[in-house]
C-alpha cells in the first residue's frame, strides 16, 4: 500500500482494502474545527475517533466538541472505536 495522501486517505484505503462491503468512510479533521453535528452521526452505522496529538481533558474548543460527540454517541448506543 503507498503511503500518500492525508491521514485520512490513507486510513480509508486500508480499511477499505480490508473489507469485503462497499463502506462509505467519511472524515473530520477536528483539530481545524471540522466536526459533524450529533445528528448527523446518529445516521451512521458506527464511529471511529482515530485520536490525535491533543489531550482528551483539554479545554480546547475542538476536544470539547470532540468529547461532546462522543457522549451523544455513547447515549444513542452507537458502536464506536475511541483512541483520544
Amino acid at each position: 500500500m503507498s503511503c500518500t495522501g492525508t491521514y485520512g486517505d490513507q486510513f480509508s484505503k486500508l480499511l477499505q482494502q480490508a473489507s469485503s462491503q462497499d463502506e462509505d468512510w467519511r472524515f473530520w479533521n477536528a483539530y481545524k474545527g471540522e466536526l459533524p453535528s450529533a445528528d448527523e452521526l446518529a445516521d451512521f452505522d458506527a464511529i471511529v475517533f482515530t485520536g490525535g496529538g491533543g489531550d482528551a481533558f483539554s479545554d480546547d474548543p475542538w476536544v470539547v466538541r470532540a468529547r461532546e460527540l462522543v457522549k451523544a454517541a455513547h447515549l444513542r448506543k452507537q458502536r464506536m472505536l475511541v483512541r483520544f
